[in-house]
């Protein structure tokens, strides 16, 4: 006998897929609204194309399949698809990556096994990592919060991003999870950067902290309304809370607030949902709990040490895989014994942390610096400065160093004189996303050197900026703005004196780019960088 099943979230009772996906649909509007409000209104553009293209999808599978089409649309299960595949995408991304995502969720992740009820993995996320895989760069250029007025993109601009792919570079940051991920490859401290970005706000990250408020209190309704069950949501919300409450309890300088954890990206989307599918989670309640609770440990693994900010996505089809495992081996005592099993470890491992936090706090602040201090030293030569390079420092803000945020800026002094600044700068445009280095500039102008600290770029083509893999990024030292000339700035293959490297101009270019603007940068504020007194 054949069973359909709705996509997520899943309902219990006797009540028809339409008026389940009517009811999912009036959850997700108070958290696409304050979407609207708090980040970009751009969202409803890319719920939209979404939608279209999966209705036009989904028809002409059924129909290729000879399979009556209108009930299908009619039962509202693809464009609830759509609005969740939609709401994970940046807000400018361009139209044909949104149906391309899109088409490949319907076609291949739904219909491939079978149609409504089959799928062994969630459909829109499968189409999220898709796009995420394919188009990094598309994929990473998030907009800034609208509390950031002066740089959110207007009506013109938003349509000109989404349908003729012009450039929005001015318009784009990282993440707050983005930012803190960067922020700590560069051996930088995060209450530094929480304490003084705008990106943050009372809880979680500016914005989406409301809006998560707002996907909690849709997913609170469904629960009410049962059309889900308590268990996968608290078990992720729970396991995510109690793995990094044990990490921020023994290292608060390089681990996000639990809270954080909670209000920030798409934690509370995915636990509400994504991860209730009913075709692609566990059946038995139990079995609900172990799942939720491994989601949330992977979510914090990803965030904290994978290659993306976020790991919802990837969290859940990755139990999606080990759900047929979960449902075979779950038995009641095993799960009982295991929670016990489980809450006894995390209190002795949270007390571990703690001792061993405060018994290592101050050898782990000394690595932290002699890190950075190796850094620092690898751009000036031996014997050129006499002071503590590392806490000589001031924090600047200033669009030509690529980000909105704060960055530090390190000064190098040789008894009373004034030898050198590194600048800490960001190349907001690589191929995968953000490329950050540092950058060394003696007093009179001239480039000391430049080191890459953090970037995605591709192996074995743009990972040639590290000078581990090349000496490319040595042919800065001694450059100037006067040489070469402001023409000259460029790589070859835009008529300037760089090389660029085969099947990967972007890289080179965003980095060139980037260190001719922290010229300009120490250009324009010499004086000041030399002259302010030093941060605490």
């Amino acid at each position: 006998m054949r069973f359909e099943t709705p996509v997520s979230p899943f309902t219990i009772g006797h009540s028809s897929v339409h008026k389940v996906m009517r009811h999912v649909i009036v959850a997700l509007v108070p958290g696409t609204a304050l979407y609207c409000f708090f980040i970009s209104t751009s969202v409803l553009l890319n719920i939209l194309i979404a939608a279209v293209f999966a209705l036009l999808s989904e028809a002409l599978v059924l129909k290729l399949r000879k399979r009556p089409i209108m009930p299908s649309l009619g039962d509202l299960s693809v464009l609830v698809t759509a609005w969740l595949f939609a709401l994970a995408l940046p807000p400018l991304l361009p139209w044909w990556a949104t149906a391309a995502g899109i088409v490949f969720a319907i076609v291949v992740a739904k219909h491939l096994y079978g149609g409504l009820g089959y799928n062994p993995f969630n459909p829109a996320m499968v189409g999220y990592v898709l796009l995420l895989i394919s188009f990094p760069q598309h994929m990473t250029a998030w907009v800034s919060p609208n509390s950031l007025s002066e740089l959110s993109p207007g009506l013109s601009e938003t349509l000109g991003a989404v349908f003729r792919n012009t450039g929005i570079d001015a318009y784009t940051m990282a993440t707050p999870l983005g930012e803190a991920k960067t922020h700590l490859s560069q051996n930088l401290l995060l209450p530094e950067l929480t304490s003084g970005s705008p990106l943050f706000g009372f809880v979680g990250a500016a914005g989406w902290e409301w809006v998560s408020l707002a996907w909690l209190i849709g997913g609170l309704w469904m629960i009410w309304k049962k059309l889900i069950t308590w268990h996968i949501p608290v078990s992720v919300l729970g396991s995510l809370f109690v793995i990094s409450s044990m990490f921020y309890i023994g290292d608060t300088d390089t681990y996000l607030s639990p809270v954080f954890h909670l209000f920030s990206g798409a934690t509370m989307l995915g636990a509400f949902f994504i991860a209730t599918d009913p075709v692609t989670a566990p059946a038995s309640h139990g079995g609900k709990l172990i799942f939720g609770c491994l989601i949330g440990v992977l979510i914090f693994t990803i965030r904290g040490w994978g290659g993306y900010p976020d790991g919802v996505a990837f969290a859940v089809l990755i139990m999606n895989m080990a759900t047929p495992a979960i449902d075979y081996f779950y038995r009641a005592r095993v799960i009982i014994v295991s929670a016990i099993v489980l809450g006894c470890f995390a209190a002795f491992s949270t007390a571990l942390l703690s001792i061993t936090n405060y018994a290592t706090f101050d050898a782990i602040q000394e690595s932290k610096k002699q890190a950075l201090l190796r850094n620092l030293q690898a751009l000036l030569p031996a014997g050129t400065f006499d002071n503590d390079l590392v806490n000589d420092r001031i924090s600047v803000r200033d669009p030509l160093l690529g980000s909105t945020d704060a960055t530090d800026v390190y000064r190098a002094r040789l008894g009373e004189e004034n030898v050198a600044v590194i600048i800490s700068t960001v190349a907001p445009n690589g191929y995968n996303g953000r490329i950050s280095m540092l950058v060394g500039i003696f007093e009179d102008g001239r480039i000391a050197g430049v080191r890459i600290t953090s970037h995605r770029e591709t192996p074995g083509l743009g990972d040639e900026i590290e000078l581990s893999k090349s000496d490319w990024i040595l042919d800065f030292d001694g450059k100037s703005l006067k040489l070469p000339t402001e023409n000259q700035w460029r790589v070859k293959r835009d008529g300037g004196v760089f090389d660029q490297f085969t099947g990967a101009t972007i890289t080179p270019r965003a980095v060139v780019a980037a260190v001719h603007n922290t010229l300009k940068f120490y250009r324009n504020h010499k004086a000041q960088l030399f002259n302010t007194i030093e941060d605490p």
